[in-house]
């Protein structure tokens, strides 16, 4: 730990060190969810998504990036490639806002804004975190209902060990992407993230089935009915009680994927310090 602060604090003093360029970008994108309702396939239920940051550029290589994604994430058993995903049943959507921080890397020398110094494009790859707010939701005879208002897992019935989930978590954003030179004022870049999320909740999905008697007596009918839809279960008196309804062991992820058109906020005419 002690040589990871060393060597972080000195990449700071480097990069201060450095002339710097600033820029605002605005990107377009898709986001989509991977975990107990989709735990193999990217891509799967894609929704709209769209971000805006603040980038400053340390020389060629390096740059520190903050700004904001929103974006809506989904899943649903019924479209899952497994029996049991069929017979669960379950369902979710959530709207995500993430507010993120990362160090960019470029591969090849690359100065924005410029189209006389440094290449014409790079590949690039990004690390950081990042602060996230969810609300799971499912739809309910045509309505979207807040799910962990629900507790759905039982969270409030007498003898559970389970808490209520927060709705902000932390997040590990990571990735790649292409950078390239548009004129002396924009460039153009695309990328892929994805986020290793600390929450395993943003599908309202974790552990196991309460008991569905209890939960029709304290929570109503429709806690019962969301808690348990499998095609199997019995609401009111389920047989799936204290059965794996999700797998707390693998927590949930997000990822985004976008074009974004980058403008640079400086005077294209300034030079870094010492031809960097």
């Amino acid at each position: 730990m002690r040589l990871t602060s060393t060597l972080f604090v000195a990449l700071l003093f480097y990069l201060s060190s450095i002339a710097q360029t600033h820029e605002l970008g605005f990107g377009l994108g898709g986001s989509y969810y991977q975990g107990d309702l989709n735990p193999e396939i990217p891509f799967h239920q894609t929704e709209l998504g769209f971000q805006v940051f603040y980038r400053k550029n340390f020389g060629y290589h390096w740059s520190l990036r903050a700004g904001g994604f929103m974006g809506k994430v989904r899943g649903d058993d019924s479209l899952g490639t497994y029996n049991f995903q069929t017979n669960r049943n379950l369902r979710f959507e959530s709207q995500v806002y993430e507010g993120y921080g990362l160090l960019e890397f470029n591969f090849l020398p690359f100065r924005p804004g410029r189209t006389n110094k440094g290449g014409a494009w790079t590949p690039f790859v990004f690390a950081g975190i990042s602060l996230f707010h969810f609300s799971p939701e499912a739809m309910y005879n045509g309505t979207l209902v807040d799910l962990a208002s629900l507790n759905t897992e039982g969270q409030n019935l007498p003898g559970s060990v389970l808490e209520d989930y927060g709705r902000i978590s932390m997040a590990v954003p990571f990735g790649a992407g292409i950078k390239l030179k548009l004129s002396n004022r924009f460039s153009l870049m695309t990328e892929w993230g994805m986020r290793m999320t600390f929450t395993d909740y943003l599908d309202d999905v974790g552990v196991s089935y309460p008991n569905q008697a209890q939960m029709v007596i304290i929570n109503g009918q429709l806690a019962s009915e969301l808690s348990d839809p499998s095609l199997s279960g019995l609401v009111g008196g389920s047989s799936l009680t204290g059965y794996q309804r999700g797998t707390s062991n693998n927590l949930d992820w997000y990822s985004f994927f976008s074009v974004s058109l980058v403008f640079k906020i400086n005077d294209p005419k300034i030079c870094y310090m010492n031809g960097l």
